[in-house]
C-alpha cells in the first residue's frame, strides 16, 4: 500500500516539478512543470478562505499559543500552506509546532521545531517528526483542525522522507529532494 502511495505522490511531483532540470537553470521556471506549480500556487493564494478559517480555529482552541501564517505561497517559495503554534513559555525559548497543508495533494504535516534554548542560546534547528508527550495534545489539535477544515490525512511518516531522485526544489539538488521538500517545502526549520 505504501508502495502505492508513494507512486502516486511521485507521480504528482512530477506534474509540477522538471524532471532532471537544476532549480536555478532558466528552463526551470518555463518548464510545463513548473508553470502547472505556479498556478496551483496561485489558485492558493487566491482561494484561501479555508486556510483562513484554519487559523481562526486554531487560535481559538490553543489560545496559550501564538498561531502565525508562515506560508510563502506568493513569494514563489512553497507548495504548502504553513503556520507555526508557538507554545508557551514566550520568550524563553522558540519551541512550535509547524503545521503545512499541501496544496498539490491532500495532505498535511506537522513537526515540531526549536531553535532556542531557555537561556536564549541558539541552536541549529531541532525538527523531529514525531512529537514528544509534551506537545501530542497540541499536535493533536492541530491534526483534527487540519482535517476538519480541509478534510486531509497526515503525511504517512515513511512516504515523505522518500527521495525523488530526479527533480530539484528551492535549495535541494537533484538528487536530494524528498516528497516532504516538493508537497510542502524544503525550508523546515
Amino acid at each position: 500500500m505504501e508502495e502505492d502511495l508513494t507512486a502516486a505522490l511521485r507521480g504528482i511531483v512530477h506534474a509540477h516539478y522538471p524532471r532532471g532540470v537544476p532549480a536555478d537553470d532558466p528552463a526551470y521556471a518555463r518548464s510545463e512543470e513548473s508553470i502547472k506549480l505556479e498556478a496551483a500556487r496561485a489558485r492558493a493564494v487566491a482561494d484561501d478562505g479555508a486556510w483562513k478559517r484554519l487559523l481562526e480555529a486554531l487560535r481559538a482552541a490553543l489560545p496559550e499559543c501564538r498561531v502565525d501564517d508562515w506560508s510563502h505561497l506568493a513569494l514563489r517559495r512553497d507548495a504548502s500552506y504553513r503556520c507555526r503554534v508557538e507554545l508557551p513559555p514566550f520568550g524563553q525559548s522558540s519551541h512550535a509546532l509547524v503545521a503545512c497543508v499541501s496544496v498539490l495533494a491532500p495532505f498535511y504535516l506537522i513537526y515540531s521545531s526549536r531553535v532556542r534554548e531557555a537561556d536564549d542560546r541558539p541552536l541549529p534547528p531541532g525538527v523531529r517528526y514525531e512529537l514528544a508527550e509534551g506537545e501530542a495534545r497540541h499536535g493533536r489539535v492541530v491534526a483534527s483542525n487540519i482535517e476538519t477544515v480541509f478534510g486531509y490525512s497526515a503525511m504517512p511518516p515513511g512516504a515523505g522522507t522518500t527521495v525523488v531522485p530526479d527533480v530539484a526544489v528551492g535549495n535541494e539538488r537533484l538528487g536530494e529532494a524528498t516528497l516532504l521538500d516538493c508537497l510542502f517545502t524544503d525550508d523546515r526549520w
